[in-house]
């Protein structure tokens, strides 16, 4: 009976866990991080071969309590590394890329339960494709769609407060922008950005997090972001706010089906960059530094992360 009991208690106790774990966005999914691949005055070329590297470091604490299954634990995550991104533009109105990363990811707990891991790895493989048109001289509109390959499937127990390096996850999404230009010329530029995306991430099973037969749903990613940026000669700054609701998220058993709540993750980011239209070989060179901070009042959630840039044009 005592046995019965404690397996009871102990799969109540990571049910409960794996709520946060389908909460995760990894790297190379960031909305923010991501707008560094958009070189404007590049794509207003024809046929161009952009290569990117971004160093990057991310940090995340929370305190994570759930006081019907005992669970009160502060969470500390560190991840370093790099974004890697190979962005074919095809002609003045279309391009795909591929954007992926290596990191070492390192987190401690300390509570119920407490522990600590570290893993190092490569980050989702993010396939994506879109084009762009224009309304006139000063709006533009851009379209996309995204799919999201995990580079690793497997799953254990230290991953059930959010998986180490990757999301273990197939998803798709499609995306878009609208950009108001207030002002364009070669000396200088200002203008209005408002962007929005929505990812989907495909059910699959949980374990050993969750009992056989148990499925994770993890449901939609909805981004929706709002900025201006200012360009003076080669150097132009961007800030911004980007909110994500984490909607329809589940765990799926074989006797029922637990949902988590729908909620919102704020974030503030500002970017600096500046290109060198002669680099290395004579080639065109975009670099720059970015920063953004978040808060989700769920389990008082709170991010830093900052990132250099360099994109290399071909």
């Amino acid at each position: 009976m005592v046995k019965k009991f404690v397996s009871i208690l102990l799969l109540l106790l990571l049910l409960s866990c794996v709520i946060p774990a389908i909460q995760a966005i990894p790297l190379s999914y960031n909305l923010k991080v991501r707008r560094v691949f958009n070189v404007e005055p590049v794509i207003k070329q024809k046929k161009r071969l952009l290569v990117s590297a971004v160093p990057i470091y991310y940090s995340r604490t929370s305190h994570i309590v759930d006081q019907t299954f005992a669970v009160d634990t502060c969470e500390d995550r560190h991840i370093f590394g790099s974004l890697f991104n190979l962005r074919y533009v095809a002609s003045k109105n279309l391009w795909l890329e591929v954007t992926t990363g290596i990191e070492r990811d390192h987190g401690e707990y300390k509570g119920t339960p407490t522990f600590e891991h570290s893993s190092v790895g490569i980050d989702d493989i993010v396939l994506a494709a879109g084009g762009r048109a224009f309304m006139g001289e000063k709006i533009q509109l851009v379209g996309y769609g995204v799919l999201g390959i995990p580079a690793k499937t497997d799953i254990s127990l230290c991953d059930r407060f959010g998986p180490f390096v990757g999301t273990r996850i197939y998803s798709v999404g499609i995306g878009g922008e609208v950009s108001y230009s207030f002002f364009d010329s070669l000396q200088r530029s200002f203008a209005a950005i408002a962007q929005g995306r929505i990812l989907h991430g495909f059910e699959r099973s949980w374990d050993p997090i969750l009992p056989t037969g148990g499925q994770i749903q993890p449901g939609n990613v909805t981004d929706l972001l709002l900025a201006l940026q200012y360009r003076e000669g080669l150097t132009s700054v961007e800030a911004g706010y980007n909110a994500t609701v984490f909607s329809d998220q589940a765990l799926i058993l074989p006797q029922e089906k637990i949902k988590s709540c729908v909620f919102t993750r704020n974030s503030w980011y500002a970017t600096l960059s500046r290109a060198n239209l002669k680099s290395f070989f004579d080639k065109p060179l975009v670099y720059g530094i970015g920063v953004n901070v978040s808060r989700a009042h769920k389990f008082d959630a709170k991010t830093f992360t900052g990132w250099l840039y360099f994109t290399f044009v071909f």
